[in-house]
């Protein structure tokens, strides 16, 4: 999401150059400074709002065709939008006004070109052929569409495209009102933009999941994953303090023995914690691997970071194996592993 902000920022930013401006090397030169790769579709506007049969309402908005896609044949211009990769259906999709501000929408239907139906009660028909006929547009009516039939398609007209989409937030009445108020000042134009390498349904569950856990808190370790307005923390010279882990809160110890020389009697708690040098003298660990398991032992969120092969995934085998040799004891769990490597994944979940 990051590249789509610093886009949408960068457009609003320089909008008398990008949008307003006629230069074209200037257009240019500034998009390579925002770098983010997005694709900006001149002179859009809200033609109509209408039902849609599986996602609520549905919003009709116009475009200008692309400079070299509005030069070629009906045909090709046919087939760049069949072919083309941008506003795929389900694709994320920014509508920005300079006045009114951003709102985020969904690619809902996207139909390179549509056949006039035989009959008014008929549905409108994609056109899979291509090779029958020079002039694809033929046969093709916008004009006499009804509200419930959608606006016209990507392709027939050389000057503007047509594509449906429907609110990323549904539920956003801040979005519903810009939608209107942007649909009533025709006169002002607004632009889409698009990063077609972002996959928005592919990462669209987890926001959902991040948003869920936000509002209502569920999980363990909310308040560091998801923390609300009312998330306290107390503080020791500037710094957080990660309280102990919750099985070690009563006055429970960790049996070290799974992981010590010739399993050498070893216990870890709260108000006894074992020293480095004590840990680095039984087990195989060395002094920085030892920091950072007494570490995590002792919090209940620990991160532990290194260059490559400084032991990270080693202090996490130990971890595990720890937790896993005192789960049924102190009743710890789930214990969940994530692993980048297939065969250390089920090492781990061995012992």
């Amino acid at each position: 999401m990051g590249q789509l902000r610093d886009g949408i920022r960068g457009l609003i930013t320089h909008w008398e150059v990008l949008i307003s401006g006629n230069g074209m090397n200037a257009k240019r030169k500034c998009l390579q400074q925002i770098g983010s790769g997005m694709i900006i579709l001149d002179s859009a506007r809200v033609v109509q709002l209408r039902s849609h049969r599986r996602k609520g309402i549905a919003i009709d908005v116009s475009f200008a065709q692309p400079d070299r896609v509005s030069r070629m044949s009906p045909y090709e211009r046919m087939k760049w939008w069949k072919d083309s990769k941008y506003l795929q259906t389900g694709n994320l999709v920014a509508l920005v006004h300079a006045t009114f501000g951003t709102t985020f929408l969904l690619v809902a239907d996207r139909e390179a070109i549509k056949r006039k139906p035989k009959e008014e009660s008929q549905d409108w028909e994609y056109e899979d052929t291509t090779s029958d006929y020079d002039d694809p547009t033929s046969g093709y009516d916008n004009r006499k569409m009804g509200m419930n039939q959608g606006i016209g398609d990507l392709a027939s007209d050389s000057n503007k495209a047509f594509i449906s989409f429907t609110l990323a937030n549904p539920n956003s009445m801040r979005d519903q009102a810009r939608i209107m108020t942007i649909m009533q000042k025709a006169q002002r134009t607004a632009v889409l933009v698009e990063l077609p390498g972002m996959l928005y349904a592919s990462f669209e569950p987890f926001l959902k999941c991040l948003k869920s856990l936000h509002k209502q808190p569920n999980l363990p370790f909310t308040n560091w994953i998801a923390p609300t307005s009312r998330t306290t923390y107390t503080t020791t010279n500037g710094l957080v303090d990660i309280p102990t882990p919750s099985y070690l809160r009563k006055g429970g110890h960790l049996d070290l023995s799974c992981i010590t020389n010739g399993r050498r009697p070893l216990y870890f708690s709260a108000t006894r914690p074992i020293t480095v040098h004590q840990l680095q003298q039984y087990t195989t660990l060395d002094l920085g691997q030892c920091e950072s398991l007494i570490t995590c032992l002792k919090h209940e969120l620990a991160l532990v970071q290194g260059p490559p092969g400084t032991g990270k995934s080693y202090v996490g085998n130990k971890l595990a194996q720890v937790l896993l040799a005192n789960r049924d004891r102190l009743n710890i769990g789930p214990i969940i592993c994530i692993w980048s490597v297939s065969k250390q994944f089920l090492q781990v979940n061995s012992y």
